[in-house]
């Protein structure tokens, strides 16, 4: 027996878990198409921080940002996922405050832990952000997984400008990694 598993683990047929995209003591996210970076560079809006839900940008840690491909300078679509270990964000989890109103959402789950959806939206005279978030309690943290989309109208360019893809099609893009999350440990 022993000799057979010698032989496999150095046979290239053998087979390798493929490393994960990111891993954590919390969860893994197995892969993604995505490109990681560090740095928000959207037009129009500032750099969400943890969370773009949270009055306190600085309370809590960007654990990956991952930017759509094709994104540009006039729309671009992110996969954020933050967490806050701050007790009082923790406390309000899932039930943020958004610029003086507390954010009402709904009961879900990913990979079977509990979160609460919301979705936002956001405009200036013609920048826009749409977000749609998930937030939930792991351990003493509050994760946060957001997918946002934001850009400038095309059409305040001469001559206008289309953007790469809707936002729509964004979305569904930036759902595909929450379909290869996976927890270690499920409420």
């Amino acid at each position: 027996m022993g000799i057979v598993g010698a032989a496999l683990t150095g046979c290239p047929s053998a087979s390798r878990s493929p490393t994960p995209f990111y891993q954590d003591d919390l969860l893994t996210i197995a892969s993604s198409d995505l490109v990681s970076t560090d740095h928000f560079d959207a037009p129009g809006f500032g750099d969400p921080g943890w969370s773009s839900l949270s009055t306190a940008p600085g309370a809590g840690q960007r654990l990956v940002l991952l930017k759509l491909p094709s994104s540009d300078d006039i729309r671009s679509g992110w996969w954020l996922l933050g967490r806050s270990r701050d007790p009082f964000i923790a406390a309000h989890c899932t039930r943020p405050d958004d610029a003086g109103q507390t954010l009402n959402g709904t009961p879900t789950t990913i990979d079977g832990h509990p979160f609460t959806h919301f979705e936002t939206s956001d405009a200036g005279m013609s920048h826009y952000r749409q977000v749609s978030a998930w937030r939930g309690i792991a351990g003493d943290s509050c994760l946060s997984i957001e997918h946002i989309v934001q850009g400038v109208r095309g059409e305040v360019f001469d001559p206008p400008r289309t953007p790469a893809f809707t936002v729509d099609a964004a979305m569904a893009r930036l759902d595909d990694v929450n379909d290869v999350l996976t927890f270690h440990n499920t409420p």
